[in-house]
């Protein structure tokens, strides 16, 4: 499985540098290089060479951490369709150019803040952030975002004429705040101020009434539910946020969303579109890891065993096509990225005792004793120390001589008796006697950010570089064993416990 997803995903990068339309490569690339989603699309008239929309959710971030040169070219392949263009495609077929100009978005932000964290080089990344301003900002007023009237209702509104309002609004929250992080990192904090807060916009069309995301319409009344979204309905919509894991289960309860994603994907035959492949995983801030293991080990990677490359939409979720395929070599792995904040991954389950990742430096995944009767995980180290996270950054997995290591179970477990289920920031180290103390390095990219810590005792105390955190900052919940933990500024954070 996990070399067919990889020849999948290879299979679909398309050199274009030979196009007749006037798009040359971006020194120091030499070549234009750009993703497809399958031989079946990519066959069809007018190209469909790239898709934002899918790549952008998992292929490009695998990409960043086990090929930075690959990924080089891909971005700069972005910046030459921008140089001649002025905007950005989430489309684009360099062929018959045209065919894609109307689709002007895509998780542009996310790709190239991971890759800028992550330390891929010779991409202009201000040059970037430009083109991004200029196809997704306010200022864009003839693009697609800003003449829809997002920036005027806070979302799409669904009488004004244009199609798949609502699922496109809610992603646009997605984008934004990559733009943010992206904004903040390249000491642009202007953007970051501007543009953070439409993060959260997707709460404009969350009817709290009915429980689901559903469309209005300018003057704030609400349209016909499932209407306005693409290739889906509300319950596959449901948790089309993975920016914002924390989020999503404050609005559902934290075992009001684990319980419906077990309901949507505990299943044998679940068939996922692009969108959907986070999802199961968002149980994790949902302060139930094991409804994350137990849908990707005994339900999602065992649809992939037909070996086919031939995408048969809407069924068979076991073909291969560039997105999934990517999806289910992490899956295997037991790593997933989130898009935004930074270079964000869940640790999840793997499924393969030992894998060595050569990417700019070997990252070596373990597994000891692995197999399918054991899909839980009930520990994981990074380089042999203790790790109370279920988060790691890109710039630790990729760091020279990392080593992640699962201890795995047959039953429903929890990595220590506390640790991190949740965060809307990107955690950059974490350690535990796993009595005392939980501590973590925390990076919100910009202003504060949240955590939520699993535990069964109350803390003691917090603090923040050293200084106490108002107790009106945190809070615990004693029915779900968790502490939230609110205002996290940049820096160590320390959890106190009292001595068992």
């Amino acid at each position: 499985e996990i070399y067919t997803g990889l020849y999948t995903l290879y299979a679909n990068i398309v050199d274009v540098t030979d196009n007749g339309s006037g798009y040359r490569p971006v020194a120091p690339s030499r070549r234009l290089l750009t993703i497809g989603s399958s031989i079946w699309w990519e066959r069809l008239d007018g190209g469909y060479f790239r898709c934002s929309f899918d790549q952008g959710r998992n292929v490009y971030a695998f990409l960043t951490l086990i090929d930075p040169a690959v990924m080089r070219d891909v971005l700069n392949t972005y910046l030459s369709q921008y140089r001649r263009d002025g905007f950005l495609m989430g489309n684009w077929d360099p062929y018959t150019p045209a065919a894609w100009a109307g689709q002007q978005w895509g998780f542009f932000s996310y790709y190239f803040l991971a890759a800028k964290l992550e330390g891929v080089t010779g991409v202009d990344y201000h040059t970037a952030e430009t083109a991004i301003l200029a196809t997704m900002g306010m200022t864009a007023k003839n693009m697609y975002l800003a003449r829809e009237g997002f920036y005027k209702y806070g979302y799409v509104p669904a009488n004004i004429g244009t199609q798949n309002y609502l699922s496109r609004g809610l992603e646009f929250s997605t984008q934004l705040q990559g733009l943010a992080h992206l904004g903040y990192v390249l000491g642009d904090y202007a953007t970051y101020r501007t543009y953070y807060p439409w993060g959260r916009a997707y709460l404009h069309n969350w009817n709290a009434a009915r429980g689901i995301f559903q469309a209005k319409n300018t003057d704030g009344s609400w349209a016909p539910a499932d209407a306005g979204l693409f290739e889906g309905t509300t319950t596959n919509y449901a948790f089309d946020e993975p920016q914002d894991g924390l989020g999503l289960a404050a609005i559902y309860g934290d075992a009001g969303m684990s319980s419906k994603i077990t309901s949507i994907y505990a299943a044998p035959g679940t068939w996922y579109n692009d969108y959907q492949l986070t999802q199961p995983y968002l149980a994790i801030p949902a302060n139930s890891p094991a409804v994350a293991q137990q849908v990707i080990r005994n339900y999602f990677l065992p649809e992939f065993s037909s070996l086919s490359m031939w995408e048969q939409l809407p069924a068979g979720g076991s073909v291969y096509y560039t997105d999934n395929a990517s999806a289910e070599v992490l899956a295997n792995l037991g790593i997933y990225p989130i898009q935004s904040p930074g270079t964000q991954w869940i640790l999840g389950s793997p499924a393969v005792a030992r894998a060595v990742i050569h990417g700019r430096s070997d990252t070596i995944i373990q597994a000891p004793g692995d197999s399918p009767a054991t899909p839980y995980v009930r520990f994981i180290q990074v380089n042999g120390q203790a790790y109370p996270s279920h988060f790691i950054s890109g710039e630790t997995l990729a760091a020279p001589s990392t080593t992640v290591t699962f201890g795995v179970t047959g039953t429903p477990s929890r990595i220590g008796r506390m640790y991190l289920t949740g965060t809307d920031g990107e955690v950059l180290s974490a350690s535990t006697d796993n009595r005392t103390y939980l501590r973590f390095r925390n990076d919100p990219l910009g202003g504060r950010s949240r955590a939520e810590v699993y535990s069964r005792q109350a803390p003691a105390g917090v603090s923040v570089n050293g200084t106490t955190l108002p107790r009106s900052s945190w809070s615990v919940n004693a029915r779900e064993h968790t502490i939230m933990l609110n205002g996290l500024p940049a820096g160590q954070v320390l959890v106190r416990f009292g001595r068992a």
